[in-house]
């Protein structure tokens, strides 16, 4: 939260800054028209810039003025009968880490929109408006298949995976929103997206496996493992125990944590054991060689065929 800097207790009325600090520490804004009795010491600090509008009629400290989740809050406030959508849509409900380039939302009234968002005219169908934290926003599917238009589907890979949607709730949210620009690519990105991709790196492997013909894989198989514990297979043609695990590292965020590569390990150490062969690909692998990536596939269950193993044998 923002607080008050640049003031010493020489100044007057220092009990009043004092009192503004407190509501910014609360609520990270200050509202002159809920505080007339504070309207001198604000226009001072409004002069002096250390508290700076961020929405009319909202103040926020100048050294938090650039706190995406303090502006999409503000915004919010000033009009809360507005609806988040896109990326702030998607930040407030099931991605806290996505980067919001511009927030978007929708009304129905004519206003003016405050720097860096972006106001469009639209009435959201009641079902797939959202309150999460006080906030209105979108549904996580119609966010989904929104961001959808533009980023490839890896908002629908992460609501997915997240658990924040599923599969049935894209096809409806695109039903009930129908007739809107750029629904042919919606429609198109629910489809890529009929095997429940994870990441990036899952669904061009999604692809390139329907593009070859080949058949009989699963995605997300769960799997116990030792401990009490249980994982999630990328890919599995299950009956010849072939998994497949992708690799997002250097793509869009889809970087390796240290517990990750822990837990990857542990669950690829895990399969072995049990009689899994653990296909591995990179998202270059991908990229770049994705008939190596097949021919790999294809080899591998040749020689699980030619063994005779399969788990009805």
């Amino acid at each position: 939260m923002g607080t008050l800097t640049g003031l010493t207790e020489n100044h007057r009325h220092w009990a009043k800054y004092c009192e503004i600090d407190r509501i910014l520490r609360e609520h990270g804004w200050v509202a002159p028209r809920d505080h007339p009795d504070l309207r001198n010491q604000l226009s001072y600090l409004q002069r002096r810039r250390i508290l700076v509008p961020l929405c009319p009629g909202f103040l926020v400290s100048a050294d938090t003025v650039d706190d995406v989740d303090l502006r999409i809050r503000v915004l919010q406030a000033w009009h809360p009968d507005g609806v988040l959508m896109g990326a702030a849509a998607a930040r407030v409900s099931f991605d806290p880490d996505i980067e919001v380039q511009q927030i978007v939302m929708a009304t129905t009234t004519k206003r003016r929109a405050p720097r860096g968002t972006r106001l469009i005219r639209w009435d959201v169908p009641d079902d797939h408006v959202h309150t999460t934290r006080g906030m209105r926003h979108t549904s996580p599917a119609l966010t989904a298949i929104d961001l959808s238009r533009h980023d490839n589907g890896a908002a629908i890979d992460t609501a997915l995976r997240v658990g924040a949607t599923r599969l049935r709730d894209l096809r409806d949210a695109l039903k009930d929103t129908r007739y809107r620009l750029g629904n042919p690519v919606r429609r198109a990105m629910i489809h890529d997206s009929r095997d429940l991709p994870w990441s990036q790196s899952e669904r061009r492997t999604h692809g390139l496996l329907r593009d070859a013909g080949l058949t009989g894989w699963e995605t997300n198989q769960r799997v116990s493992l030792p401990h009490g514990r249980h994982g999630f297979i990328d890919i599995s043609f299950a009956e010849y125990r072939i998994a497949i695990e992708v690799d997002g590292y250097g793509f869009h965020g889809e970087s390796e944590s240290r517990e990750q590569f822990e837990t990857d390990r542990f669950k690829q150490s895990s399969l072995v054991a049990q009689g899994w062969v653990v296909l591995r690909f990179t998202w270059r692998q991908l990229v770049d060689h994705p008939d190596w990536v097949i021919a790999m596939v294809r080899q591998t269950l040749a020689s699980r065929r030619r063994g005779g193993y399969a788990l009805a044998a």
